[in-house]
Formats: C-alpha cells, structure tokens, sequence
C-alpha cells in the first residue's frame, strides 16, 4: 500500500468491518478505508500496552 512501510507502526480504527489506516494519523493526511481481507496481508493488530513494555 502506498505511504507505508513494512516493520512501522501505525495508528488506525475499525468499524463496520472495515479498517482505516493512516501513514500520518492525526496530521491531516488522507486514511483510507480497507477491507478484513487486505488488512490481514499487510498489517496487524498490537496492543498499545505491548508497545510501552517493548520501547521501556
């Protein structure tokens, strides 16, 4: 997908069985709305508690 890179985390949302996704999430860049399907190929899910464990 264009804009984002493989290893980064990204901030997004679901609802309705769709994800929104964002290269840059809350600095005015477009998201985009995908599929369960493309989501699983390309990203995951990781809890934010995972994340402050792993960067302490």
């Amino acid at each position: 997908m264009s804009g984002f890179e493989a290893g980064k985390v990204y901030d997004g949302r679901s609802f309705n069985g769709l994800y929104e996704v964002s290269p840059h999430w809350g600095r005015g860049g477009q998201s985009k709305l995908i599929g369960r399907g493309t989501f699983q190929e390309y990203f995951e899910i990781v809890n934010e508690n995972v994340l402050v464990n792993q960067t302490v």
